[in-house]
């Protein structure tokens, strides 16, 4: 995959990734192994603020005010667990963030990620460093009102209680290289752990999605993307 003109690239190579600095400053990493980035190389944490906090967690809290269950498919940089944290929205909410990858990162590459820097919260490091330290598959406090789970399994293996979840981040990488990740068998399956009126959110607006995420009974929705990207999709479980 050629970058655009504006990205830089930092020869810093972890476990088969590379960190490249996006159009907004913040850092994302491009894997090796499928010539991908994590974010977008237009701006990773505009990106995660547009496609999840906005578009996604803004309209859950909406719904379920008093506070929420949230999945996200891929915990990758945690950039989009540290900016749900760090939302003010949620402040005075309960929230419960579980995040499912099959695949973390080596220490020397998210502590080389420069998001903490650029957040302006003085607590923004604190945080970021809890949610990478704090053990797999246990409860930890991130911060007061804020519980998270990480998973390291699968997300096909993954299983929770029968309308369980609000709010999913779907951030998988994309459907041409991870497609088993953009199935109607795959969306059933979050399907069935999300609760009726709750949200999944996608910077994908293929139409392959779409149809697909429609077959596992969600009403879809294409809104406005992120800088660089016409549009993305959200869907509420019926």
């Amino acid at each position: 995959m050629s970058l655009p003109r504006f990205i830089s690239v930092i020869t810093v190579k972890v476990d088969r990734h590379r960190i490249i600095v996006t159009a907004d400053g913040s850092h994302t990493l491009q894997s090796l192994q499928f010539s991908e980035t994590y974010h977008s190389t237009f701006g990773a944490i505009n990106e995660s603020m547009h496609v999840f906090v906005r578009a996604g967690l803004h309209m859950a809290l909406e719904r379920f005010p008093g506070g929420m269950n949230i999945l996200e498919v891929g915990f990758g940089t945690g950039l989009n667990a540290l900016l749900t944290l760090l939302d003010p929205e949620i402040r005075g909410c309960r929230i419960s963030y579980t995040a499912v990858e099959a695949f973390p990162l080596d220490e020397a590459l998210w502590q080389g990620l420069n998001y903490p820097g650029l957040l302006k919260d003085e607590n923004a490091a604190k945080y970021y460093e809890s949610l990478h330290r704090c053990g797999w598959d246990e409860d930890h406090e991130a911060a007061p009102g804020f519980l998270i789970r990480k998973v390291k399994l699968r997300v096909q293996d993954f299983h929770a209680a029968e309308n369980h979840f609000n709010l999913v981040y779907h951030d998988a990488f994309s459907p041409a290289v991870q497609p088993e990740m953009w199935t109607a068998e795959l969306f059933t399956h979050l399907s069935a752990m999300i609760c009726p009126g709750g949200i999944l959110v996608s910077y994908s607006s293929k139409g392959a999605v779409r149809r697909a995420m429609q077959e596992a009974g969600f009403r879809m929705e294409k809104i406005p993307g992120p800088t660089g990207k016409r549009e993305m999709l959200r869907g509420i479980k019926c």
